[in-house]
Formats: structure tokens, C-alpha cells, sequence
């Protein structure tokens, strides 16, 4: 095949004969997709990506009538033998620009990639009416085009190396013009200009970037690139700077090669005999290198000061870190998939039962932890969240872990001190306060880090009496003395000028606290370091080099060597700060007004990173509120569904003490009454919508505030009153989520089905049009259940298989189960009981939820239609087990009757134990099973004690049929005891 697809700027087929334009249509689209993705396809990922609103039949239909239209465009360039399709994907193989671009990246030719992507990725084609497929190639172009610019800068570098000043100028003045820059690409550019004969277009990129600088963030250059272009416009100058620009190096010393002076506390932590250990002393004493040198192989949960505010958030931080090599939680990873979603995928879990919820997470954490029989060690309780301290507590109750505890003793808070009481009343519990070094065990340090068969006892002693023997001070001092020159590496240790004319080393000078020493370290690093370092000490740590890099406006290129260069120096370690007093001291330094932008631009680059909780307080922090306050509603979402509603709560509590507008103040309220309610606070859930409308209120929030006293009015039984407060709701906010499903609830309670049809018809139609989500399966099988209650059985089937359908491809199991429920009763409802039992068995296979029992009890009646009687009476008997008492008594009332037919000798006691069970439900269906059974098999005692539980409520017609039968087989008038039959459907 001669010829080449180009995909970056105006999509068109290059061969030698010629070339032909990509049209920009839907055959269009097709090529260029397919062939920028170049390898199998499946037909229904392009059906989710060119027609996502509509049914899957109509658009696997359109796909089927454009392809078609794309073999003719491919015919007309002589390529139809390119497209391969099969039953389920396709593929279309044509060499592309994309292609060989990103070959040329794979072999690290910086030069021949920079030599590409003239223009972005197909930006001729317009996707009208195709939005997802537009949102998808603006993300490709955006990937794309950051890939080339980092490209170009290495291509840049490489030459500048080299010696190539034009051609590097020439890269780097299409970088610098194609976007706004990162500045260290500005400063190669003034580097290389000068050389290249090009300095006054550079000083013109230059004087545009700084423009761009000062507008978008009110910000000057680095000194540095500002000398640069001085030095491009005086040459006289140009040598020294550039020699400067090129040579700053970090120094650093080497970390500890082994722990010292700690053989007496490291005996205490390893001793297994010793349930726990709390271990406290100052910043810097080195609590977590005893721990860490302790006890190599245990469970390390690290708590840092940015985590503080999400629940569990050290916890989460850990699975996440560590899930390739995590034992199999088993049945417990649906449970910490609430925290750590990415252990049960794209899984949708079910709503919690909050009651349960919180000891659930708690039991599933224990048990991970065990089945890795390793100590636990909790390091920095100081700033642990008030779950994790709840879980601290837990463990220790347990008593099935070596733990060892440490925290700062000078940071103890009544949290912290309640729960290490917590923990002294729950085991037996050893206290380790961490003393500084002593002098002589500070000499062997200094032995150590120099390699020196022994430390010098003069410079110890001053080195003593300076940090108070505080390790971390002690080495960051070592640090900084290199770095200044005041000491240096001679054969056989470390020398200093003063050695042979000092006294007592009284005449080094060091700042007196180590915060400062770290401050004063920093600000000798390289500009683009220390901004690096800035963007770390708001971030937590250096993990993310591409978003941290965003943030501090450098490639990531020169992010990564920033980092590189910062660990070299010992300011960091494994990508983290070697010490958090660093981070803080770092942090503390940082101007007041830029901390306010680094906080902001964290809380956009880190949005779907870091968890929603950390955003709230980046946006708390940049001073932006209405951003926070949407932050804290999303982390708020996030741990509901988690069952950590208390940490919610106390989220809320936060905002609305920060909150800066009476709207704001509403919008918090209102989901602090929802969170109330799902705690059964039902009178102080009142209590905040109440204070949300009294507030300036959205439509919204108050559609929320509304939705919330409707579920107090529901669950005391005021019907009419939670009927007009859903009135309101929808007078705020019709569209508000599961405001129709709740009206419904009521019509159905209140005997008027019929009724919610209507509004359910147009919820449901209205979500078509939207991204589906459990909602529209909420609604299609709740109006499903209300057309089989009108005994149109075959049209709500229908909405019953469709939301069935739709819960398989969202992966929401939890809904598949809830759905099947109802699908099943349907299927059985037509007779078609081969089908039920197949749906009621895939369903069942997902898993235990909370439907999955009333499934087995709907199961139970198509297995006994196809006569698979054994079956049924084994699921039965687990359903008699069952903790809902009305599924246990209907299933006893089965058991009764398919025992009865294989003559059980035993029938008569079951009966009775029956007949008890009835006293412990109120469900009138399970009463009228049980009785049904009672008059069929029992003597005449038994049917008797059942008549005073038949009343003239609504049953099914087959059931009341069926006791109506039974009733006059005993003599009894069904009239009376049952009132008149229900209306035919």
C-alpha cells in the first residue's frame, strides 16, 4: 500500500497519485476513528461513542447503514480490503501520521517527533451532532499535544547539547508559538536564540509570553529568565549568564545507612509478646525510621496533615498503593470497594444500610489486615481523621495484630488522647517516649553518614548542643554545612576549615531551629526546584509528576528533573518529603498570595485524583467557596455511600462554618437534612430543612429541603403531608431526582396505582435522553411493577427486561438483583417459567445482596410449576432461615405444602412452628400464605388459630382464589373472612 492517512490538522488520504480530502460527515468520522485507533474495535463501543441516546438496536442499525457509505469512500482511494469486519468488531488498517509519530516517541527520536504534528489532531472536522465523539478527539488532541511539546523541548535540549543552536531555536520557537509556553521552555529558547542569529524573534515570544504571564496570573518571570533575555539583548553579558543558567547542581548527604542508638526501643517493638506499643516524641526523633527499620515486612498506614480530612483517607491511600499484591479480601471487597472504588471496577454498589455500614467497613479493614498476619503500625496519629481512629481502637479490641502506635508529642488533641485511652481500656499497652540522641550516640551517628571508623567527639559534641540530638535536625545541619562548603569529604571522613583553629566549632553559624535550616536549604536550590517544591508541600507528595508539573507551569520533563535534583538534595525520598517538618517549613515560606493559587490550581489539575474531600479544602484554601461547597457535596456523596455519614456530617458542619453566602448556606443544609434522615435523626432532619428555607435557597436546594421533610412525614405515616411537601419539591425543582419514584411510593400505599403512571411515563423518557444511570433503572422497573399491578403483565415485563438490560451494562449488580426480582414474578406471571428461573439464576450468581432473598422466594414458585420440586424445597429451607420474618414464614407455608406430597411424617409440628412464626410479621401476604397452608393441611385446631389473621384487605386474585377454596373446604364463608374478591385484571 502506497500512501498515508494524515490525521494531525486537515484529515486527508496522501498517496503519490495524489491526495483526497476526509469528508466531514459520519463516514468522515468513521475513517479517521478507526484508523487513529488502528487495531479491533467492538461494534458496541462505537455505537456508545456515535449514537449514545439511542436504542441499541436503531444504532447498531445507523452503524451498519454508514458502513456501507465508508466502503464507497474507501473504494473511490482504491482501500476497501483495509476495513475488517466481523459479527461483533472491526478494524481498519491504514498507515497513519499518528502512527509514526508515536513510533517515533516509542524509540525516543525526540527530533522526528518534534518534526511532526504540524497542526492538532484532525482539527478540520467539525463532529456536528456527535458530542461524545467530539469530547473524545479534543481529549486525543490534548494528549497528543502535550506528548509534542514535551518531545520538542527533549529534541531542543538534545540539540542545544549538541551544538545545534538552529535547529533547536527553530523547535523551540514552534513550541513557544503554538501555545502558552511552560517557562523552561522560554528560557531554552533565549539560551539558544542569541547563537542561532534569531534573538529578536525570541525577545518577541518572549515579551508576548510575559504579557500572557502577567494577565492570566498577575505574575512576573523567574529571575532567572528574566537575565537571560537581558542577556539576549547585551552580549557582553551573555556568557556568565548562560554559564549560570547551566551549571546550579543540588548537593545532598546520603541517608543513615543503619539505625542508631535505638537497641533497646527496637527490642520493645519486635517482641511479639507486646500486643501494642504507643510510641510518642518530638518532630524529627525519628520515630517512623525505628518503625520502618523495626518492622520491615507490616502494614505501614502513614497519616499526613493533607489527609485529614477525608475518613479513612490513610487507609484508602494504602489498599490503593498496595492493590497488586493485596491478599483477596473474598467476600469483603464490595465493602472496602466503597472506600477504594477501584477494587470492584466499574461494579455499581448498592445503597447502605447506614446502620450497618460503618462496622461492616471497620470488619472488612481487620480482616484484609489479618490475612497478612504482619503488625499494623498507624504512624502520625496526630493527624489521623476521626475514623481512623475509630479503627485504631477497633484493632486493639481485636487483639489479633502486633500494633504499634506513634504520634508527636507535642501535638496531642483531645481526640487523639481520648482515643489512646480508648485503646490503654481495650489491651494491654506498653508506652515508648522516644528521648533525642545522646551525644556519644550522635557521634556514632555522624560515625555512620561519613563513614568513618568514628565520629569526631568535638564537632559531635557542638553538632549536640545545636540540635538537642534530634536526628532529623542534626542531618539536615550536616546538609546545609555541605552545601555552604563549611564541610567537605576528605579521605577518612569530613573535614571543616576550622578543625585546626577552633576551640568548640562556636564560630559555624546555622539558623537555630530546623524549619529555618530547610527554608534556607531550599532557597539555594534552582528556581524551577524550589517552585517544584512549592507545588509538592501543597499537593502532599511528588506521585503525579504530569499534574504537579501543570501546577508549578514547567513541562513534565522538567518537573521530573526537578524532582530528580530535589532528591538528590534529601528534600525528598520515594517522591515524598523526607520529613513532613520539611513540607511544612516549605509550605510556610511560600508567599501568603501564591499558596492562594497553588491551592486552586491543585484543586482543578488533581479534580478526579485526589479524593473529593482534599479538593474541598484546596478550594477552601484558594478562597474560592462555591467551589469548595460543590467539592464537599461531592465527598459528602461519596461517603454515604460508604456509610461514613457521621464524616459527612461533620464535613457540612465545616462548609456552613465557611460558607459565604446565605444560598450556600441553604445548599448545605439541605443535604445536612438528608444526611440526618438517613442517620434516623428523623427530628433534626426536620430541623435543617427548615433552616435551608429559611435561608436564600435555589430551586434546587429547596426541592431538596422539601424531598427531605416528605421522608420524615412518609416514615411517621402522615401520607398526606409528605404528599404536599413532594408537592413543593416539584414546585421548586420538577426534575428533582427521585421525586416521581417517591410520589409513586405514596400512590401505590394509598391504593391508587394508576396514578403514578403518568409521572413515572415522563421521568422515564426524560432520563432516555440523558447518560443512563440506576435512576432510569430505578423507574423503568418501578413503573414495570405498577402495569403488572394493573395485571398489564406483558407491558411492564417489557420495562422490567429493559432496565435488566441496562443494569448489565452498568455493571450495577446490586440492580440487577433488584430488577430480576420483578422479572421474575413477571415471567412466572406468563407462564414462562423456563425463563424466569434462568434469570433468577444468573441473578443470583452476582452475589448476596439485600433482594437476593425475596428473588429465591419468587424463584421457589417457577421451580415448583416445572415440577423441579427437590430444588425448590432446598431453596426454601434456606429462606425459612432467612432473618426477614415474612420471607421465612412464606417459605415455611411452601415447605408445608411440598412436604405434604411426599407424606412428611413430621407435618403436623411444622405446622405449628408455623403457626407460631405468624405473631412475628405484619405482613398480610405472608398471613394469607400461612393460612392458606394451615386450612389445606392442618387439623381443625391448626386452621382455626389462622382465622383471626384473615382480614378484607387486597390480595393477588390467585392467592385470594386459592384461601377462598380452602375456606369453604372447611366450612367457612370466604365472604366474611376475606370480603368481597378483588377486581378482574
Amino acid at each position: 500500500m502506497q500512501g498515508r492517512l494524515e490525521l494531525f490538522g486537515v484529515a486527508r488520504w496522501q498517496a503519490e497519485s495524489g491526495s483526497a480530502t476526509l469528508p466531514d460527515n459520519l463516514p468522515g468520522y468513521l475513517v479517521a476513528y478507526l484508523a487513529y485507533r488502528g487495531d479491533w474495535v467492538g461494534r458496541e463501543s462505537l455505537v456508545d461513542l456515535f449514537w449514545p441516546d439511542r436504542q441499541e438496536a436503531e444504532a447498531l442499525h445507523n452503524l451498519r447503514s454508514n458502513l456501507h457509505r465508508v466502503r464507497r469512500l474507501l473504494a473511490h482511494w482504491s482501500l476497501t480490503q483495509c476495513l475488517e469486519t466481523e459479527p461483533r468488531r472491526m478494524r481498519l488498517g491504514l498507515p497513519t501520521d499518528v502512527a509514526a509519530f508515536r513510533a517515533a516517541i516509542g524509540r525516543g527520536d525526540w527530533a522526528a517527533a518534534a518534526a511532526m504534528q504540524r497542526e492538532p489532531l484532525l482539527s478540520a472536522l467539525s463532529y456536528k451532532g456527535f458530542p461524545v465523539l467530539e469530547e473524545w478527539a479534543q481529549m486525543e488532541r490534548s494528549a497528543l499535544g502535550n506528548v509534542w511539546r514535551d518531545a520538542a523541548l527533549k529534541a531542543a535540549t538534545q540539540q542545544e547539547t549538541a551544538g545545534q543552536s538552529g535547529p533547536a531555536c527553530d523547535t523551540l520557537l514552534r513550541l513557544v508559538r503554538g501555545s502558552e509556553p511552560a517557562e523552561d521552555a522560554v528560557q531554552a529558547l533565549l539560551r539558544v536564540a542569541g547563537d542561532a542569529g534569531r534573538g529578536e524573534e525570541a525577545l518577541q515570544q518572549y515579551e508576548r509570553w510575559r504579557g500572557a504571564l502577567r494577565e492570566a496570573a498577575g505574575a512576573e518571570p523567574a529571575p532567572r529568565t528574566v537575565a537571560l533575555a537581558d542577556a539576549l539583548r547585551d552580549p557582553a553579558r551573555r556568557a556568565a549568564v548562560l554559564a549560570t543558567a547551566r551549571a546550579a547542581v543540588l548537593r545532598g548527604v546520603s541517608h543513615p545507612p543503619r539505625l542508631v542508638g535505638r537497641d533497646a526501643e527496637t527490642a520493645l517493638i519486635v517482641d511479639p509478646r507486646v500486643g501494642v506499643v504507643v510510641i510518642a516524641g518530638e518532630p524529627g526523633v525519628g520515630k517512623t525510621r525505628l518503625l520502618e527499620e523495626a518492622l520491615p515486612s507490616a502494614w505501614f498506614v502513614a497519616c499526613r496533615e493533607e489527609l485529614g480530612q477525608a475518613p479513612f483517607g490513610a487507609i484508602a491511600e494504602l489498599i490503593e498503593d498496595q492493590r497488586d499484591s493485596l491478599p483477596d479480601p473474598g467476600p469483603a471487597r464490595r465493602d472496602l470497594g466503597r472506600l477504594v472504588p477501584s477494587l470492584v471496577g466499574g461494579e455499581r454498589l448498592p445503597p447502605v444500610n447506614v446502620a450497618e455500614a460503618k462496622p461492616r467497613l471497620l470488619a472488612a479493614i481487620a480482616r484484609l489486615f489479618e490475612a497478612r498476619a504482619a503488625p499494623l503500625v498507624f504512624d502520625d496519629l496526630q493527624w489521623a481523621d476521626a475514623s481512623t481512629l475509630e479503627l485504631v481502637v477497633f484493632m486493639a479490641r481485636r487483639a489479633t495484630l502486633p500494633l504499634r502506635l506513634a504520634y508527636r508529642s507535642n501535638e496531642l488533641h483531645p481526640e487523639l488522647e481520648s482515643a489512646l485511652d480508648a485503646v490503654d481500656a481495650a489491651a494491654p499497652v506498653e508506652h515508648l517516649r522516644m528521648a533525642p540522641l545522646s551525644a556519644a550516640q550522635l557521634t556514632e551517628l555522624l560515625a555512620a553518614v561519613s563513614q568513618a571508623e568514628a565520629g569526631p567527639p568535638l564537632f559531635s559534641a557542638w553538632l549536640h548542643r545545636r540540635t538537642g540530638g534530634n536526628p532529623f535536625f542534626a542531618l539536615q545541619t550536616l546538609r546545609s554545612l555541605f552545601e555552604s562548603g563549611q564541610l567537605a569529604a576528605r579521605q577518612g571522613g569530613w573535614a571543616s576549615a576550622l578543625d585546626e583553629i577552633t576551640a568548640d566549632y562556636s564560630e559555624l553559624r546555622i539558623p537555630a531551629r530546623v524549619e529555618e535550616l530547610v527554608r534556607r536549604r531550599v532557597q539555594a536550590a534552582p528556581e524551577s526546584a524550589r517552585r517544584v517544591l512549592a507545588a509538592v508541600a501543597v499537593v502532599g507528595d511528588a506521585r503525579a509528576i504530569a499534574r504537579i508539573a501543570a501546577v508549578a507551569g514547567l513541562s513534565t520533563w522538567a518537573c521530573a528533573e526537578a524532582i530528580d535534583a530535589l532528591q538528590g538534595a534529601g528534600l525528598l525520598r520515594d517522591l515524598r518529603f523526607v520529613h513532613d517538618l520539611v513540607r511544612q517549613s516549605v509550605y510556610e515560606a511560600t508567599p501568603q498570595a501564591l499558596r492562594v493559587v497553588l491551592h486552586a490550581s491543585v484543586a482543578r489539575e488533581f479534580a478526579g485524583s485526589l479524593r473529593d474531600e482534599n479538593i474541598a479544602e484546596h478550594w477552601w484554601q484558594a478562597g474560592e467557596p462555591a467551589e469548595a461547597i460543590a467539592a464537599t457535596v461531592a465527598a459528602s456523596r461519596t461517603q454515604r455511600h460508604a456509610g461514613l455519614h457521621d464524616a459527612a456530617r461533620a464535613a457540612v458542619a465545616r462548609g456552613l462554618a465557611r460558607a459565604a453566602t446565605s444560598a450556600q448556606k441553604a445548599q448545605l443544609l439541605a443535604l445536612e437534612a438528608r444526611i440526618r434522615f438517613e442517620q434516623g435523626d428523623v427530628e433534626g432532619a426536620e430541623h435543617s430543612a427548615h433552616r435551608a428555607l429559611g435561608e436564600a435557597a435555589a430551586p434546587r436546594d429547596r426541592a431538596g429541603a422539601y424531598m427531605a421533610i416528605a421522608s420524615v412525614r412518609m416514615q411517621q405515616g402522615r401520607l398526606g403531608e409528605a404528599e404536599a411537601a413532594l408537592a413543593n419539591a416539584a414546585a421548586s425543582d420538577a426534575d428533582y431526582e427521585g421525586l416521581c419514584l417517591e410520589r409513586a411510593s405514596i400512590a401505590m400505599l394509598q391504593d391508587r396505582a394508576a396514578d403514578a403512571i403518568p409521572e413515572l411515563e415522563s421521568r422515564c423518557a426524560l432520563l432516555r435522553r440523558e447518560a443512563p444511570g440506576a435512576e432510569l433503572i430505578q423507574v423503568l422497573t418501578s413503573l414495570g411493577a405498577v402495569f403488572d399491578a394493573q395485571g398489564d403483565v406483558a407491558r411492564g415485563l417489557a420495562l422490567h427486561e429493559e432496565a435488566y438490560r441496562l443494569a448489565v451494562k452498568l455493571d450495577a449488580r446490586y440492580a440487577q438483583v433488584e430488577v430480576a426480582v420483578n422479572l421474575v414474578w413477571s415471567l412466572a406471571g406468563l407462564g414462562r417459567n423456563d425463563d424466569a428461573c434462568a434469570i433468577a439464576e444468573e441473578a443470583l450468581g452476582l452475589g448476596e445482596y439485600d433482594s437476593t432473598p425475596t428473588l429465591r422466594n419468587n424463584l421457589v414458585w417457577s421451580l415448583r410449576e416445572l415440577g423441579r420440586i427437590e430444588e425448590a424445597i432446598s431453596v426454601c429451607e434456606r429462606l425459612a432461615g432467612d432473618a426477614d420474618p415474612s420471607l421465612a414464614l412464606i417459605a415455611s407455608a411452601r415447605l408445608i405444602d411440598m412436604r405434604s406430597r411426599q407424606g412428611d411424617p413430621e407435618l403436623a409440628d411444622r405446622i405449628d412452628a408455623m403457626l407460631q412464626a405468624m405473631a412475628h410479621t405484619d405482613v398480610y401476604a405472608a398471613h394469607a400464605t400461612a393460612a392458606k397452608m394451615a386450612l389445606i393441611h392442618g387439623n381443625d385446631a391448626q386452621a382455626a388459630r389462622v382465622l383471626a389473621y384473615l382480614q378484607p384487605k387486597g390480595l393477588d386474585p390467585w392467592l385470594y382464589d386459592e384461601l377462598s377454596r380452602a375456606l369453604a373446604a372447611r366450612g367457612h364463608d370466604p365472604l366474611a373472612h376475606l370480603g368481597p374478591p378483588p377486581a378482574p385484571h
